[in-house]
């Protein structure tokens, strides 16, 4: 251990009980990249094919289709993204994921819940910068940049009928620790057809996010959960508890056509990995009682 690092933990020690502490500090994440053209290749490459091998029950979703000239330029473009990623938020491979799935879905239009400090609102208009995209939130407190041509509101979603045109799909990207059940049903009654979550963690590990969203796209389709079962776990943010409504399960599972996790990419790129679930939604008008 280098003598920083136990400072760190002495004067730490003294602060933890009120609650405070020092981390180690860390540069940028994208300030780290490899440079070598033929290893560059190599990752896109890599990424294509665990893109692909994801999506396979999504046929009209093509990988193949992504230019590896356009995922390189993105790739590129990161390292002067205007909103810094230190911590929290999306990261690199969350932010390659998002963005091709955007390329490959081409929404009409893109609604985005939980911006935090508007990371991830750029990169979806890097993707699609002709769909017409919305970015809400209860609070924009920690809003770092504002991306021109995106329309932001400081409300819930639900506060807008915010809709997807009948003839082409809508997209929505929900990063705001709310209901993913209620949010799949929010995003039918509108017509969107793709909704891609992040941090759906499964029962077992909601303890894992300070204030996990619930119930989760995992949890919606567990089995093993039983109905009126009660969770319960703690976190920093508290304790928190959750029982188990089987027939809204059943009820919202209905609306689910497909879904993935989309590829762990930390041995790809380097970076940490991303936790996003993509789901294809069926509509009111293909699900019958």
């Amino acid at each position: 251990m280098s003598w920083k690092a136990q400072v760190r933990r002495s004067i730490n020690a003294l602060l933890e009980p009120a609650g405070f502490t020092f981390s180690r500090f860390a540069p940028e994440i994208r300030c780290r990249h490899m440079d070598t053209p033929a290893i560059r290749q190599r990752q896109i490459s890599d990424f294509k094919q665990a893109l692909a091998h994801s999506l396979a029950n999504f046929p009209h979703l093509n990988p193949a289709a992504l230019p590896d000239a356009a995922i390189a330029e993105f790739l590129q473009s990161l390292a002067h993204c205007p909103v810094e990623q230190t911590r929290g938020g999306g990261g690199v491979n969350a932010a390659l994921l998002l963005w091709s799935m955007a390329r490959l879905i081409d929404p009409a239009v893109i609604v985005e819940s939980g911006v935090f400090r508007g990371f991830t609102s750029w990169v979806l208009r890097e993707a699609s910068p002709g769909a017409e995209q919305y970015a809400f939130d209860i609070t924009f407190a920690e809003l770092k940049h504002r991306v021109q041509g995106v329309h932001y509101v400081e409300q819930d979603w639900i506060s807008m009928n915010v809709r997807a045109p009948e003839d082409r799909p809508g997209l929505v990207y929900f990063d705001d620790h709310v209901d993913q059940w209620r949010r799949i049903r929010e995003a039918v009654e509108r017509g969107f057809r793709y909704l891609i979550f992040d941090d759906s963690l499964p029962a077992n590990a909601l303890h894992n996010d300070g204030e996990a969203a619930m119930p989760t796209v995992d949890m919606l389709f567990d089995a093993q959960i039983q109905d009126g079962e009660e969770i319960r776990w703690r976190t920093e943010c508290g304790d928190f508890h959750y029982r188990h409504d089987g027939e809204m399960a059943r009820l919202t599972r209905k609306f689910v056509k497909r879904h993935i996790r989309l590829p762990d990419l930390r041995f790809v790129f380097g970076y940490s990995a991303a936790n996003l679930i993509v789901v294809e939604l069926r509509g009111t008008l293909d699900v019958s009682d």
